[in-house]
């Protein structure tokens, strides 16, 4: 009996590498994105919040509860909404405790504005009714009274005071002061200089009628 030999024995089976598909290599790259974001996120640390300035916090809630404290001003700021109450301005950021501080401040200014505009309009009105009478035929004199009891013009006073109260119409307060000082003390002088004119003229006459 005669043993078969086999030509294959002792050589071991080689199976090519199967090389990665494109979908593969796309999913490998994911993964490997997303571990490498989870390591970051593991290895990052947080940066500790910067301190707010305490004294510079304490000196804005002060300054805002100083105006609300205010006898000419506090009513009126309330009724335009702001709040001054301690609970509220301690849980703001100094960035919006500035902001608190510009906004009433702007709010004043166009308080200012307002009263200004009154000021010009019925100085101006006072003094034009003071000329028109002594210079002409015309007695005018108690028109600004009649007109700023009037609905009418009151009504139309306030939309010139709307139209000019912008945050954009902003004037420091002591130019405000001296412009407002200066309007009242030219009416003065006005209403001083005709009513001395007037006086004059009737003594000239007086004069004539004795001679």
């Amino acid at each position: 009996m005669s043993d078969t030999i086999d030509p294959f024995e002792g050589l071991e089976e080689i199976i090519p590498e199967a090389k990665p598909t494109k979908s593969g290599k796309k999913k490998a790259k994911k993964s490997d994105l997303a571990l490498l974001e989870k390591a970051v996120k593991e290895v990052q640390v947080e940066k500790p919040k910067a301190k707010e300035d305490v004294n510079q916090k304490a000196k804005l809630v002060y300054a805002i509860q100083n105006i609300g404290k205010n006898a000419r001003f506090g009513k009126y700021l309330r009724e335009q909404g702001h709040r001054f109450d301690d609970n509220y301005l301690r849980n703001l950021t100094i960035k919006e405790l500035e902001f608190e501080v510009e906004k009433n401040n702007v709010a004043l200014g166009n308080k200012s504005n307002k009263g200004l505009i009154d000021i010009v309009i019925k100085n101006g009105l006072v003094m034009g009714e003071t000329v028109v009478s002594n210079k002409t035929q015309f007695q005018i004199k108690g028109t600004t009274e009649i007109l700023f009891a009037d609905e009418t013009f009151l009504d139309l006073l306030e939309r010139i005071k709307i139209k000019h109260s912008t945050p954009f119409f902003d004037m420091p307060p002591e130019l405000e002061l001296a412009l407002t000082v200066a309007q009242t003390a030219l009416m003065v002088h006005n209403t001083n200089k005709f009513s001395s004119q007037l006086s004059t003229n009737i003594d000239l006459e007086r004069e004539v009628i004795e001679e």
